[in-house]
């Protein structure tokens, strides 16, 4: 064999190896796309709930506290035994499930940590039952998310950024933009939803 006959061989072997790879990798770019877009409506319902907790007026409670806001320290009241999530335990396992480990962060600096500026939204009483600061009045959330018309904006190595059509106090609002990460063997939530 002469020496430009094996230098053509010898390129094209690197070529079909350098090739392998192509297909599997952009196979599961699109496959992750889609699979994303399939995740969404599940997460989206789950944060709903969990954005109720979070960011709006808190869990159902088990008695009646009109009057409690407004105060400048944290008062617990016990949540609700029919609310969806009656301990720590549960509603930081829905947390971790829904939501990236970066966006987990935030979520539960207001949830069970707090800061200088905040108390913890929630806590524990001495039965293990979940407790809410009925001080912190949340906010009103009025975005409405459909992510059954969700589509692909951007896509990149476990990530997918999704254009979602939403409304705000009930009127069409455009599309509101979210962002899945895939971590652990599923796609989460790495932004808010409300």
């Amino acid at each position: 064999m002469n020496g430009k006959r094996k230098r053509i061989l010898t390129a094209l072997g690197l070529l079909f190896v350098l090739m392998l790879p192509l297909p599997v990798l952009t196979g599961c770019g699109a496959s992750s796309s889609a699979q994303a877009l399939e995740a969404l409506p599940d997460l989206v319902a789950r944060a709903e709930v969990l954005n109720e907790y979070i960011w709006g007026q808190g869990a159902p409670l088990e008695n009646d506290t009109a009057g409690s806001s407004g105060k400048s320290v944290a008062q617990y009241e016990r949540v609700a035994g029919d609310a969806p999530f009656t301990t720590l335990a549960a509603l930081t396992e829905e947390i971790l499930q829904v939501y990236s480990t970066e966006y987990c962060k935030i979520i539960m600096e207001i949830v069970l940590e707090g800061n200088d500026d905040v108390f913890p939204r929630y806590n524990e009483d001495e039965d293990g039952r979940l407790t809410c600061d009925v001080t912190n009045d949340g906010f009103v959330l009025s975005t409405k998310l459909d992510p059954s018309q969700a589509r692909v904006k951007s896509a990149g190595f476990n990530r997918v950024k999704a254009a979602v059509p939403c409304t705000f106090q009930g009127e069409p609002d455009g599309d509101y933009i979210v962002t899945l990460v895939y971590e652990n063997g599923a796609w989460k939530l790495d932004s808010p939803t409300y």
